[in-house]
């Protein structure tokens, strides 16, 4: 700070003492810098009024207002993207839950009207119970409305507040959907093998079962000519399973396909957004081996679990077959 000098006068026979420096100087801080610019601009004062009487005025508003993000225009065009896919996604889920809700609830009325028919004294018909076969069904269907539920729901939250105007954010939600990209083709890979897995055995064993119960039909032939009456329902069903696992077959490959050109794109756009690896490489390998590890032992259940219906079915209609010969 300058040092004030003095210097004594003689004012009416009096001496005084005054300063010799004419304009000391003064450092004003920032805040008071900021203070006296508003002075110097009532306009301002009078805006910043009215605003915080505005925000006032909302924050005693109990009635809902909707939110809108003032930086919604800075939104890139990848993030815009995956919240209408959020959407898409919620929204496709919410139909298939209602259509699997009314399969079900169809699929029960026949149980409960077939079931417990007494028919010359004797219970005929199929149990009740059976229809909690398709509890595993109706907790898959939710438990898949209610993830792609909380997606979007995420990503409409984040954007009433996230701002991309002045830095390259980094959104919570992208992270998460980073990582699932970057590491999805491996559930695609696995789920694709274990339908191919899944179904060629379905395919195989529709074959055995069918050719042990009628050798002397052509299995898998269109033409139902030569086929006995009392026959006919079996051979259809046989040959319905067979087109069925090809068609599941035809549409896994096309949605491996799809999947995994979806995922690669997803992926391109947010990595050229930031133009940096959002998520450490190390993180994402140890994601990869923990994915792959779990979907290598749901793929060897699913094996299994096939193989061992399809050898039961398999001793069963020989048995029966067996017990046929027998009696004639």
């Amino acid at each position: 700070m300058e040092e004030l000098k003095t210097e004594t006068v003689v004012v009416n026979g009096t001496n005084k003492v005054q300063f010799s420096n004419p304009k000391p100087t003064i450092q004003l801080t920032a805040h008071q810098t900021k203070s006296i610019q508003l002075e110097d601009q009532p306009d301002v004062i009078k805006t910043v009024k009215q605003r915080w009487a505005e925000i006032k005025e909302e924050a005693s508003d109990t009635r809902k207002v909707t939110h809108i993000n003032p930086y919604a225009s800075y939104f890139p065009e990848f993030y815009k993207k995956e919240i209408r896919n959020a959407l898409s996604m919620f929204v496709m889920w919410t139909i298939i839950l209602f259509i699997g809700l009314g399969g079900i609830a169809v699929a029960i009325y026949f149980i409960l009207q077939d079931s417990g028919v007494l028919v010359n004294g004797k219970v005929t018909g199929v149990s009740p119970y059976i229809s909690l076969l398709l509890a595993p069904v109706l907790v898959l269907i939710v438990s898949l409305w209610i993830v792609y539920l909380n997606k979007y729901y995420c990503f409409r939250g984040e954007a009433k507040t996230i701002n991309f105007k002045d830095e390259k954010t980094l959104s919570i939600n992208v992270v998460k959907l980073y990582k699932r990209l970057k590491t999805g083709h491996i559930n695609v890979n696995w789920m694709s093998l274990t339908s191919y897995a899944v179904f060629l055995l379905v395919i195989l064993i529709n074959f055995i079962v069918a050719k042990a119960m009628y050798p002397n039909y052509g299995f898998g032939r269109i033409n139902l000519n030569g086929v006995q009456d009392q026959d006919m329902s079996v051979y259809v069903a046989f040959i319905s399973v067979f087109w069925a696992s090809v068609g599941v077959l035809l549409g896994t490959i096309i949605m491996q396909a799809s999947l995994l050109v979806g995922n690669y794109i997803r992926v391109a756009r947010i990595e050229n957004f930031y133009n940096f690896m959002i998520v450490p490489q190390e993180e994402i390998d140890l994601i990869k081996k923990q994915k792959n590890r779990r979907d290598l032992v749901i793929f060897l259940c699913s094996i299994a679990l096939i193989g061992l219906i399809g050898y039961l079915i398999y001793r069963l209609v020989k048995r029966n077959r067996a017990a046929k010969i027998v009696v004639s």
